[in-house]
């Protein structure tokens, strides 16, 4: 379990640099995810229909309601896993070059875009 959590904590911070921002049905998908691995099914009223985002967000995280925690963590690494592989490559491929010029990075930099798309 604590396994489990330590990976998810890690991830979590990973996912906050990925190269590129997900879709909106995907943050909306991740954003779910993580509420309710870390504070449980949603609670408090839900937004009115004039808060667009709080609303979908709300509703989102709703529709996992009674999921647990441990399942909610595997379900958002899931979600997340290739996009966090991709990012990791290349900052791994910056890591073993043994180079921060700028033409190396630039060239990860172009690499981790194409990847994102």
């Amino acid at each position: 379990m604590s396994d489990l959590r330590a990976r998810f904590a890690a991830a979590a911070q990973a996912a906050q640099n990925l190269p590129k921002r997900p879709d909106n049905d995907t943050l909306l998908r991740i954003y779910a995810l993580y509420k309710q691995a870390t504070a449980g099914d949603a609670g408090g009223a839900r937004p009115g229909f004039t808060d667009f985002v709080g609303r979908a967000k709300h509703d989102a995280w709703a529709k996992l309601k009674g999921t647990p925690t441990e399942q909610a963590i595997e379900l958002w690494e899931q979600a997340n896993v290739s996009r966090l592989a991709r990012a990791r490559s290349g900052l791994d491929e910056v890591s073993k070059a043994n180079q921060l010029d700028l033409a190396t990075l630039s060239v990860v930099s172009r690499q981790l875009r194409g990847l994102a798309r």
